[in-house]
């Protein structure tokens, strides 16, 4: 139990650092986090087409991926952005970014 409690411990210090970087984020979660958050965007064109892109934390120490609006916009061959929305998934350090691009 001791074992446990410990990891739940440095799980949440960890994930509260990864937490102080230069990007404000507009809901917090600690344990768990699953949100759609707005990105932005003209809206001049009309979003037939979706393209994704991802990246990933663990604990705030390790981060992997690509998940800029331009690789979203690549994945989904998209050449005039509409818009684009952030899918945020966090599960105690465990943390997912998705971009997801919309345009023609």
């Amino acid at each position: 139990m001791k074992k446990i409690l410990s990891l739940a411990v440095i799980s949440l210090i960890f994930t509260a650092i990864s937490y102080t970087s230069a990007q404000a984020e507009s809901v917090y979660g600690a344990i768990y986090k699953n949100v759609q958050q707005p990105g932005s965007g003209s809206g001049s064109v009309t979003p037939y087409k979706q393209g994704e892109a991802v990246c990933r934390s663990y604990f705030g120490i390790v981060a992997t991926g690509d998940c800029s609006i331009k690789t979203a916009m690549e994945n989904g061959k998209i050449k005039n952005l509409s818009h684009y929305d952030e899918h945020v998934k966090n599960i105690v350090g465990f943390k997912t970014v998705k971009v997801i691009a919309y345009g023609q």
